[in-house]
């Protein structure tokens, strides 16, 4: 064989490795699986997983390798409204909640079995305009849903709102219901039970809030990090705009605004933590602009200068996981960026999911929305940062 049909055939071969990826993914992750989106935004069942696809307006359930188990229509959907269903874990049941938002403002939280049953349902019965967010269990069973409600004069004109508590039995029946108001703007951002210490939550628009509740809704703290001048007078800027928050173990984290990059063009993101007496730290060794991703197993994942760090409780970095071209790729931007989305804790190492964003789809007028080529991958790493397999797909 002559030696250009060997280099040939060489490179045909490193370009077919290439294009399906590195490395032997796990039996586990199928294609199927992989490219369902269950893995990240589905809820796990015992034999499978529950999640909600807005576009079709059902609720699926694949089994583990990804495959279709059954659809069926959002039972909560009333005629003329967008069915849009939010799905989270029941740590208690073999099952899941649901909360089905409702422009009719009667937003309904909803217990529902593995194979899609119904448990009960609660409706919420709101003033203009209201939803429903966030739902848990507490450890003596009951259920607690957290949203927002919000008075309006004039449908397309923001009003004042509350943050909405409500506790219900573990049959669905209504135990307590509570509104707190802040700064007369107050959206439920995040809200997640904190065992032994009570509820904390993300909250505000005016004000952003981070507080801690007991389990009879009363406050235990309020730490207010950014004032909108118009509602409070001692504002002083903008560096402690909070973008996101995420809790490990009895340790909040909260990336927010710090001071304005030149180089950038914006304010750049930084990382603080907060016990739980409300008591802040800050974060130091991390890149200007981080993401805050949120928590993989006994660690918090934020983005780092080679991808994702891995950070203790005391915002130590303790492992690293270096992402393909992250140091070479405008991060997050829009043409040719790339953004890191999840974290997953294996029994033996980690997955990191990121997206690639190329050039604009061809096949849409140049005068409309053109939305971006978008690539999700998938890299595996063993427990000491070792990339060991990835997987990708365009959509």
């Amino acid at each position: 064989m002559k030696r250009w049909h060997v280099l040939f055939l060489a490179f045909i071969l490193v370009f077919t490795c290439a294009a399906c990826g590195q490395g032997q993914r796990p039996a586990i992750y199928t294609e199927e699986l992989l490219q369902s989106g269950a893995l990240l935004s589905g809820v796990r069942v015992a034999d499978g997983y529950i999640y909600f696809e807005p576009g079709e307006g059902c609720i699926k359930k694949l089994n583990l390798q990804g495959e279709s188990i059954w659809e069926k229509t959002n039972p909560f959907v009333r005629e003329g409204e967008p069915p849009y269903l939010h799905v989270y874990e029941d740590n208690v049941w073999d099952g899941f909640f649901a909360i089905c938002d409702a422009s009719s403002n009667k937003p309904v939280l909803a217990r529902m079995d593995a194979d899609g049953g119904l448990l009960w349902a609660y409706e919420y019965v709101g003033t203009s305009y209201c939803a429903l967010q966030y739902a848990f269990t507490l450890p003596d069973g009951s259920v607690v849903a957290v949203g927002y409600d919000e008075t309006r004069s004039h449908p397309n004109e923001a009003g004042p709102s509350s943050l909405l508590l409500l506790k219900l039995s573990a049959e669905g029946e209504l135990l307590q219901q509570k509104l707190i108001n802040l700064d007369n703007s107050d959206y439920a951002h995040m809200a997640q039970y904190i065992p032994e210490h009570g509820i904390f939550v993300h909250n505000g628009h005016n004000g952003h809030h981070l507080l801690l509740l007991d389990d009879d809704f009363e406050i235990l703290w309020d730490r207010i990090l950014y004032k909108h001048p118009s509602v409070y007078a001692d504002y002083k800027g903008e560096d402690d705009f909070v973008r996101d928050t995420a809790v490990l173990g009895k340790t909040i984290f909260y990336s927010y605004h710090g001071e304005w990059s030149e180089s950038m063009g914006h304010r750049v993101s930084r990382l603080r933590t907060l016990d739980m007496k409300g008591k802040a730290r800050e974060v130091k060794g991390l890149p200007d602009d981080m993401q805050l991703i949120g928590p993989a197993g006994e660690y918090m994942a934020v983005t780092g200068e080679k991808g994702v760090c891995l950070l203790d409780t005391a915002g130590k970095v303790v492992l690293e996981l270096p992402v393909p071209g992250w140091e070479k790729t405008p991060h997050a931007g829009a043409t040719g960026g790339m953004m890191i989305t999840h974290v997953l804790k294996e029994s033996d190492g980690y997955t990191v999911v990121y997206d690639k964003f190329g050039e604009p789809k061809p096949q849409y007028a140049v005068t409309s929305y053109r939305p971006l080529y978008r690539e999700t991958v998938y890299a595996g790493y063993d427990s000491q940062g070792q990339l060991l397999w990835n997987y990708g797909y365009t959509h």
